[in-house]
């Protein structure tokens, strides 16, 4: 393998691990040019955040039990002067969700509705939703005067607008007058939450309880048990903590592991990964550096043999339940398509597994049903391919057969190029006499 091919498998198998940095808002990946500058600038990045991270004066991270700094956020969007916003103290006996979001955001903006929701739903218990951007201020003034869009909206084309209804529809200013927006442009709230509490993606809330310490981190759409609990003072945060710990460990893994795979060292990235699967607590991440193990095996050629060896391992284990199998097998797929990684008994093995599972009555039968599609494309057997997505397609849900379609269309089209191709092939294969008996 080259060195700009193993570059290339290098930074596929990054982004397939999902492993981006965010440093003051904005999202760094590997490039194609000047690839060591670039590992440079971020681990150097790495460095000057985790620095920042910790606490001053103790040498801890921002977690679970930490007091909650100070917001000293530098302009409030919904603040005028009979009502001045001053959280610069969390006060005793009120609880505070600090979310971290951007306008360019998708997912920070869907949770938007979510938080005003969560604002008005306990309006009267001393809550207070804040968000904070280090945006710019003129940036956020501009995304705040924008339309929230409605359902039919999102249905269709962004390049058709109605604007019939048009004034009907409130902009995100008004749909975020429930809560505390805050706008930080030097990025020093971000640095005190999120780089001190080594989080690097957003949104990212941090509930603060009654007695102003943190007592839960994660993503503002999962936050609404653990806000009740702390509101009504049934909060369990030995409980969490063990939890957030162990996905902690696993995320500092993937780190790691990404920083290894970077450096091309594929022995110490799998070591690491071996080690967390045999001192490991959290099952569901063991689950997954399992398949995250395999593609760093696949992703260097001198494993070759090891990673067939140990695809054909997990792939033997009948005790997968239907997701994981699935998972399993989809990533295989997605190795062998990719031109990365591609066994026939590996494949082979993976549809077998898919078909096992296929069987069983559950609510993703028709995606598993659809990975056994795809595996039986690739491997050859286009009739039976199109045969089993017809069925998984017949079987979906309204919400799955979106993801089906276009792989059936896909089908249905090959269909019709093949059967004429096999048809010409019949007839130059028939002699004169076929030929004079046909007619």
């Amino acid at each position: 393998m080259t060195g700009i091919e193993s570059m290339h498998r290098t930074r596929f198998l990054l982004l397939w691990l999902g492993l981006t940095f965010v440093t003051s808002g904005t999202i760094v990946i590997a490039q194609d040019e000047s690839p060591q500058a670039k590992l440079d600038q971020e681990n150097e990045s790495f460095a000057q955040d985790r620095a920042r991270s910790l606490d001053a004066g103790t040498g801890n991270p921002l977690s679970i039990g930490s007091i909650a700094p100070r917001l000293n956020v530098e302009h409030w969007l919904n603040e005028t002067r009979d009502k001045p916003l001053d959280f610069s103290e969390f006060k005793k006996g009120s609880v505070y969700v600090v979310e971290f979001w951007a306008t360019w955001c998708g997912p920070c903006i869907s949770a938007m509705p979510h938080v005003a929701e969560l604002q008005n739903k306990y309006a009267d218990r001393n809550v207070h939703m804040i968000s904070v951007t280090d945006e710019s201020l003129k940036t956020v003034e501009f995304f705040l005067e924008r339309k929230v869009p409605s359902a039919r909206d999102e249905d269709q084309d962004e390049s058709s607008e109605d604007d019939s209804s048009d004034g009907a529809r409130q902009t995100y200013r008004q749909l975020t007058s429930a809560y505390h927006i805050g706008c930080d442009p030097d990025g020093s709230t971000n640095a005190d939450y999120m780089d001190a509490a080594q989080r690097n993606g957003i949104p990212c809330a941090f509930l603060v309880g009654k007695t102003s310490e943190i007592e839960w981190i994660g993503h503002p759409m999962l936050i609404d048990d653990p806000l009740e609990q702390v509101v009504n003072d049934k909060w369990d945060r030995d409980a969490f903590v063990a939890e957030y710990t162990a996905k902690q460990q696993a995320n500092n893994l993937l780190t790691t592991v990404s920083r290894l795979m970077r450096d091309g060292k594929t022995s110490e990235s799998v070591e690491a990964i071996d080690q967390y699967l045999r001192d490991g607590t959290l099952e569901a991440e063991k689950k997954r550096f399992r398949k995250i193990k395999l593609h760093v095996l696949a992703n260097d050629n001198d494993f070759y043999d090891q990673a067939v060896q140990y695809a054909l391992e997990l792939l033997s284990d009948r005790e997968h339940d239907e997701s994981s199998a699935n998972d399993l097998c989809w990533a295989i797929y997605q190795l062998a398509e990719t031109g990365d990684f591609e066994n026939q008994d590996v494949l082979e093995a993976a549809l077998e597994l898919a078909k096992l599972k296929a069987d069983d009555d559950s609510d993703i039968r028709p995606l598993v049903m659809d990975t056994v599609a795809h595996l039986q494309l690739f491997t050859g057997k286009h009739d039976e391919a199109l045969k089993t997505q017809r069925k998984a397609f017949k079987l979906a849900s309204d919400e799955q057969k979106l993801q089906l379609k276009e792989f059936l269309d896909e089908l249905e089209t090959l269909q019709k190029k093949i059967k004429p191709a096999e048809s010409t092939e019949s007839r130059k294969d028939a002699g004169p006499d076929d030929e004079s008996k046909q007619e």
